[in-house]
């Protein structure tokens, strides 16, 4: 990316990134930092086919989110290792600010179209025990700000507690969504 790119277009770089269902994946994996070697993203991110994997990556490095660190030759082959560009966590502010409905909406609409591609490969699975590996649910609840608050708080911290498990017999990869509404009468 050159330094000579405009806020503008490097938030709209950003917000074509969460529009993208894989692009958005592999950028959350790099900015979480659980990966940073395509390897361990193709592991973290198995429902992307590798060559669209490479191609999404090429396409954040090419926009300007993400960079290549690292380069080790493995096999005949060329592995990398990326980091966010230090830019995206310097402009993220102005992102929100300078688009925020469209960019948290499309942050939104990312985060259900990812939990509906799994549910439909999940149904599509005629092993698939619909009874015991999956589920949803809706609760309609009374509470101030700071009662949701703190809720929040207490499931992120359990969910917290989970995403560091080590593999084990048993374990598998689940992924858990929890939608606060915007509140209502």
């Amino acid at each position: 990316m050159e330094k000579a790119e405009s806020a503008e277009e490097f938030n709209r770089h950003i917000v074509d990134c969460l529009s993208d269902p894989y692009r958005c994946q592999l950028f959350v994996e790099i900015l979480r930092g659980t990966c940073s070697k395509a390897s361990e993203l193709h592991s973290r991110c198995p429902n992307i086919p590798r060559a669209t994997m490479y191609r999404q990556l090429k396409r954040l490095t090419d926009d300007g989110l993400i960079e290549i660190v690292d380069e080790v030759k493995k096999r005949g082959t060329v592995e990398r290792t990326y980091a966010p560009v230090k830019r995206v966590f310097e402009d993220m502010e102005s992102v929100l600010r300078s688009n925020p409905s469209e960019m948290y909406f499309s942050m939104f609409m990312q985060y259900v179209l990812s939990f509906v591609q799994q549910f439909r490969e999940f149904c599509d699975d005629s092993d698939a025990n619909l009874t015991h590996d999956a589920g949803f649910s809706m609760s309609p609840v009374l509470a101030t700000n700071e009662e949701i608050n703190g809720a929040m708080r207490e499931i992120a911290d359990i969910i917290g507690r989970l995403r560091e498990n080590e593999p084990a017999d048993g374990r598998r990869f689940h992924t858990i969504g929890l939608i606060l509404s915007p509140p209502h009468s």
